[in-house]
């Protein structure tokens, strides 16, 4: 049967949960992930992040107990005030032992790795001025980890035992404001970061560990390869590549804009510093780039997707994207309501059976997502309707131009300890924390997207759920690594588990 006659299978609610019989009805969840390193056929496991409070559990199918709770994780250093909150958290795993980490962080600047097996606090990375915002391990190596804050900084920090006294390796300046989301390219070598300057920039990263890595001397990166004030016009909360493609997120527009850098193509060698463009204040330009003429379309609008009732930062979306499966788009909103779309919807098109919802979510040969090393090209019909820059409305105000932050120097990181919970067990020898397909011919695509239509037309969810008789403000949602479940966290204690492919 052919992709296009089979239904899009959208996750299901499971079950909406009060997280814990002893948190506080106004307890906030901020973030969520699940672990990345299972093995296919080993539950999946989750951690979410709220207060000072850290909880790793596993969902189940169990009607009366849907979350196990496998560990849970109190920072005595934090108080109960809402000042207090742990705001993101990531996984890694020990490059020695395999034991999985927790990376969580917030309005304390301190970075804290959690050993979940080990059920303690492993080492503290220090070197933030003000409280961070996001964390984010490298998909194709846990050991790099990138973090964005309030102190207009973004710091790329290698947790290898033997770069222990000097854990930074790189920082990057280019916001005059909080940093509020980052994100890695699928390639290791690129990173989006979004702040409330209204600035999306996109980074490249030398390759590491280099000669400073682990010495006093970080490597200091001054200019982003791509840098832009235009996409949203109003601070940004969350960032992240679709392949070479891009979503990015601000809360005052109620909107996610899917869009691209022209000329930007992971498949051709990494550039190097100096081939940043210099940020030279010109009136009218709000947009530089390395990979096209700044001044005539440097980047191209594709598609908006509507999200009702998200004026609030710090409600971020999640994107499942795995080798032969539909890639599905979700976010959850102030108003109980969690959101889907079929993301392979705008490169089949929008054809009756799909607005049905008789879609499939295992997706041809032709859908695979994008390979590390493959480039973006479009069918010759898309091509013909792609306008550089006229997506691009110039805003009526001043051009800003960010790129004076200055950032501290990483500190010697410390160590502490602490014990709860009970003992975990979860699977370390698994593959790395993307699993890629096989290489693509030259010439194969990545992502496409029928763009005929007005790439400003906001397109409704394909599906959405209400949770009953909670008012409920999402903050996060996550995939299990093979979409089999979805996460959503947020406000009031509250966790909703959805399930797909019972």
């Amino acid at each position: 049967m052919s992709v296009k006659n089979r239904p899009t299978e959208f996750p299901q609610p499971k079950a909406y949960i009060r997280l814990g019989k002893h948190v506080n009805s106004d307890q906030k969840w901020n973030d969520v992930k699940f672990y990345p390193y299972t093995k296919p056929g080993v539950d999946p496991v989750f951690a979410v992040v709220g207060g000072r409070d850290v909880v790793v559990c596993r969902p189940t199918l169990d009607k009366n107990e849907p979350i196990q709770i496998l560990r849970w994780f109190s920072d005595p250093e934090l108080g109960q005030s809402e000042e207090d909150d742990f705001f993101t958290v990531d996984w890694s795993k020990d490059a020695d032992t395999g034991d999985p980490l927790l990376l969580v962080s917030g309005k304390n600047p301190k970075i804290k790795i959690l050993n979940v097996r080990a059920d303690k606090l492993e080492r503290t990375l220090i070197g933030h001025g003000d409280a961070v915002n996001h964390v984010e391990v490298s998909p194709q190596n846990p050991s790099i980890v990138a973090s964005v804050g309030r102190d207009h900084s973004v710091r790329i920090w290698n947790l290898d035992k033997k770069y222990e006294k000097n854990p930074c390796c790189v920082i990057c300046v280019g916001h005059q404001w909080d940093i509020q989301s980052t994100g890695f390219h699928q390639n290791g070598r690129y990173l989006l970061t979004g702040g409330m300057d209204e600035m999306i920039n996109l980074w490249a990263l030398p390759e590491l560990p280099n000669a400073h890595t682990g010495t006093d001397t970080v490597t200091r990166i001054d200019f982003p390869h791509f840098a832009s004030t235009e996409i949203h016009g109003e601070g940004v909360d969350c960032t992240k590549f679709y392949g070479d493609l891009i979503l990015s997120k601000s809360a005052s527009n109620n909107k996610i804009v899917l869009w691209r850098i022209a000329g930007f193509n992971s498949n051709v060698p990494i550039p190097g510093p100096s081939a940043a463009p210099p940020h030279i204040p010109t009136p009218g330009l709000f947009t530089w780039s390395a990979f096209s003429d700044s001044k005539h379309g440097a980047f191209e609008r594709l598609r908006t997707f509507d999200i009702p009732n998200t004026e609030w930062y710090f409600m971020r979306f999640s994107l499942f994207h795995q080798p032969f499966k539909r890639p599905l788009l979700a976010i959850g909103n102030a108003g109980s309501k969690i959101y889907f779309w079929d993301m392979q919807r705008l490169e089949e098109g929008e054809t009756l059976q799909e607005r049905e919802g008789t879609v499939s979510r295992e997706s041809s040969g032709n859908s695979l997502p994008p390979d590390t090393h493959a480039g973006v090209s479009y069918p010759s019909r898309v091509r013909a309707s792609l306008k550089p820059g006229v997506a691009r409305p110039v805003p009526k105000r001043k051009a800003s131009y960010p790129y004076s932050a200055q950032a501290r120097e990483s500190s010697t990181a410390s160590a502490a300890s602490t014990n709860v919970g009970s003992e975990f067990s979860v699977s370390t020898s698994a593959p790395s924390r993307l699993s890629h397909p096989p290489p693509l011919a030259r010439g194969s695509k990545g992502p496409k997207v029928d763009i005929g239509a007005d790439p400003f037309w906001p397109i409704p969810p394909h599906k959405s759920f209400m949770m009953p008789k909670v008012q409920y403000t999402h903050r996060q949602v996550a995939w299990s690594v093979g979409g089999e479940w979805c996460v959503a966290s947020g406000e009031q204690g509250m966790i909703g588990l959805y399930r797909r492919w019972e």
